[in-house]
């Protein structure tokens, strides 16, 4: 008896297993109605999708709420005062202090602690620490960090993409000249791995120390890309966890530019590596303007998604029009 209340157990986790997928929002609210949509039309998992919404005004925070209450979509508020007193900011700042760090963004060791809590990688980071506290170690089937604006854009299983592996996600590094996706080699040496918080999955239940494991900006060293202690993008957190493990399989993806396809590709080049017309139009009618691609072109990742000018209006109206005809 106690055999067959084990096995039915196990049944019902598997049946009721969900990814969860989680994403940030500050403004753009429209990007979580067509993420969500593209999500329900082309992930082939069960999926949860829970939005944090990081508004700086009143009128942004209302319009997030709204989108997910329309789609009935997780929404929870990291409340702009937390910023303020975020211990990453502190790090940073005492990181800064150090001769040998490398800042990014002008920083340097005068860079205050208010002003590096309010820059939009390190805020970014903040909620990124939060969803995983309270909703990513926790979870008892597959976490995926995504951006708000990207997109997943053909079939997939995120499940089939994690499969034995400890960790996937897209790498910050592009694939130069599209070199690469002509030979059809997607993945990246282990040496040059950054992961980059576009998209990442893992399943917590597998890692080992489990509450190392994070995101945020931070100093690397020993990457083959960079010179030692110098100041990363948000994800770069992850390369301690990574060089702490370094039996964890891992496979990450680099990123062609939209660019690359319009340059050194022709249009039968391009059908015969399965662009569809589709994207091959979009491409052509957002430039001078770029997307970036991953995995075979099955996530388009919109890029600079809190931008307000003439050129973001002009490229989010061709994707509106891209997304409403993919999802027919």
């Amino acid at each position: 008896m106690r055999s067959l209340l084990l096995v039915f157990l196990f049944m019902s986790t598997q049946v009721f297993a969900k990814v969860r997928i989680l994403t940030f929002h500050c403004n753009q609210a429209g990007f979580i109605e067509m993420q969500y949509k593209t999500l329900s039309k082309f992930l082939l998992d069960d999926f949860e999708l829970i939005i944090f919404n990081d508004a700086k005004t009143v009128e942004n925070e209302k319009w997030i709420e709204s989108v997910c209450q329309t789609y009935q979509i997780k929404c929870v508020r990291f409340e702009p005062e937390w910023h303020l007193t975020d211990p990453l900011n502190s790090y940073l700042k005492m990181k800064l202090q150090e001769p040998s760090t490398i800042g990014i963004w002008g920083w340097n060791a005068s860079t205050s602690v208010e002003e590096l809590g309010s820059l939009p990688s390190v805020r970014h980071s903040h909620v990124i620490q939060y969803a995983l506290d309270h909703y990513g170690y926790c979870h008892d089937d597959i976490v995926v960090l995504m951006d708000g604006d990207n997109f997943l854009i053909k079939p997939l299983s995120f499940r089939e993409l994690l499969g034995s592996n400890d960790i996937v996600g897209f790498n910050q590094w592009p694939d130069e000249l599209a070199q690469l996706r002509r030979r059809g080699e997607l993945t990246v040496p282990k040496n040059m791995e950054m992961f980059w918080v576009v998209f990442i999955a893992f399943n917590p239940r597998k890692l080992p120390d489990l509450h190392d494991l994070k995101f945020h900006v931070d100093v690397v060293t020993g990457h083959s890309h960079l010179p030692n202690n110098t100041i990363s993008d948000t994800g770069a957190a992850i390369y301690k966890y990574l060089w702490s493990h370094p039996d964890l399989k891992l496979q990450a993806y680099p990123w062609q530019s939209s660019c690359n396809f319009r340059s050194y590709f022709s249009h039968e080049e391009l059908k015969n590596i399965n662009l569809s017309d589709r994207l091959i139009q979009f491409m052509q009618n957002i430039a001078p303007s770029n997307v970036q691609l991953f995995v075979f072109e099955h996530f388009m990742h919109f890029s600079a998604g809190s931008s307000d000018c003439a050129d973001h209006q002009h490229k989010m109206g061709h994707l509106h029009k891209f997304i409403e005809d993919i999802l027919k």
